[in-house]
């Protein structure tokens, strides 16, 4: 894994998730644009009295 040209992580990319580096940082960032929105949350009104 390169920052500003240097070499600062290297190894399979299982490795680089592991350390919790540069490389998984990068790699949740670009993952949370993949994954499903929650579904929004539907508010129920209480039952009325009477």
């Amino acid at each position: 894994m390169l920052d500003q040209g240097r070499l600062v992580e290297s190894g399979t990319p299982d490795e680089l998730l592991a350390t919790g580096g540069l490389y998984a940082e990068l790699y949740a960032l670009q993952a949370e644009q993949f994954a499903p929105s929650p579904a929004p949350v539907r508010k129920v009104p209480a039952p009325k009295a009477g």
